[in-house]
């Protein structure tokens, strides 16, 4: 086994996050809907902060509850949280995390389990059920214990 997993996640993180609306992304709901929005852009202030950022803000989804032709469907608490605490944010500083841990491996020879297995979630592998296990367990500590982690995220677009 080498690092390869590591880095193919790393990469494929990357790509879905530099994609995506960069964020940070939140929810908001009515009896009408349930909307899903980020921040697609940001202009910095000017003029010595005389015109002050300008900040864009993006709806990404908006999920009708009644009123359609077809079912109606949006996320219960629980899931419109994840989603909007798993965007673009999260997957830049996972992606971080897995070429930060393939480098070590390629130098100590030994991986981490559970860095592993988020591999493998990211790229939908099987893998023994311990390490699904453990990732499950540990992405919610990594995101509580890290809230305010930037990643590089090299040049501007």
């Amino acid at each position: 086994m080498t690092a390869d997993p590591l880095r193919r996640a790393a990469e494929k993180l990357r790509a879905i996050a530099t994609a995506a609306t960069p964020g940070p992304w939140w929810s908001d709901e009515s009896d009408q809907c349930w909307r899903l929005h980020g921040v697609a852009r940001r202009i910095p202030a000017q003029l010595d902060g005389l015109i002050p950022e300008q900040v864009m803000n993006h709806q990404i989804l908006k999920a009708p509850k009644h009123g359609t032709p077809y079912a109606e469907y949006w996320p219960g608490p629980a899931d419109a949280e994840l989603i909007t605490t798993m965007g673009p944010l999260v997957a830049l500083a996972l992606a971080d995390l897995l070429v930060s841990e393939a480098e070590a491996w390629e130098i100590y020879g030994t991986p981490q389990k559970h860095i592993v297995a988020v591999a493998r979630a990211v790229l939908r592998e099987e893998g023994p059920e311990s390490d699904v296990a453990m990732a499950e367990q540990m992405l919610p500590v990594a995101v509580e214990t890290w809230p305010d982690y930037q990643p590089d995220q090299g040049e501007p677009r």
